[in-house]
């Protein structure tokens, strides 16, 4: 049997003399023992590795003036369809992570970061992917994926068509 406090499990026996126990959604180090017979083995822990994790963020969007659209602030929603030369300001709150590594276009920013990362992109021209990374001492990593579709700015197009007036022909409008 495993012995977990005031538990007690039966192991599963899969070979002669062969046990295994699957331990399934611990979120806490774990201290056990084994038992049969009358006796019992040392204390055993099983340790468990923070996973690094984006607790949430925040997205400050700074939009060209000439557009005249307020700038706003989108939380923890990744995705963005902005207008072309708006600048991008990320702050993001983290959770048991040492690294994080912002991907945008050809750029890599990779920062020694413990409680938050905070970086600024001005004016963006092209529609693109971004990964955001974070990871730490322990090997573990996790990443977000999202896009930004950029509004190409164009000059204005105006279409002018001649008709006939519908009750005489003499009148165009």
């Amino acid at each position: 049997y495993l012995v977990n406090g005031n538990s007690s499990f039966k192991l599963n026996k899969y070979k002669p003399n062969n046990y295994n126990f699957l331990f399934k959604s611990i979120n806490q180090d774990l201290n056990f023992y084994l038992s049969a017979g009358g006796y019992k083995s040392k204390l055993y822990t099983v340790k468990v590795l923070k996973m690094p994790k984006i607790v949430d963020f925040s997205i400050n969007l700074n939009y060209p003036k000439y557009t005249k659209i307020a700038n706003k602030t989108i939380k923890n929603n990744g995705d963005l369809i902005i207008p072309e030369g708006t600048t991008v300001n990320w702050e993001i709150n983290l959770q048991n992570t040492e690294k994080t590594t912002l991907i945008f276009l050809n750029d890599t920013i990779a920062k020694q970061t413990k409680s938050n990362f905070k970086h600024n992109i001005k004016s963006i021209r092209n529609s693109a992917e971004y990964h955001l990374i974070t990871s730490n001492s322990n090997g573990l990593n996790d990443s977000l994926n999202y896009f930004i579709s950029v509004v190409k700015d164009e000059f204005p197009v105006i279409n002018v068509t001649q008709e006939y007036d519908s009750i005489t022909s003499r009148f165009l409008f």
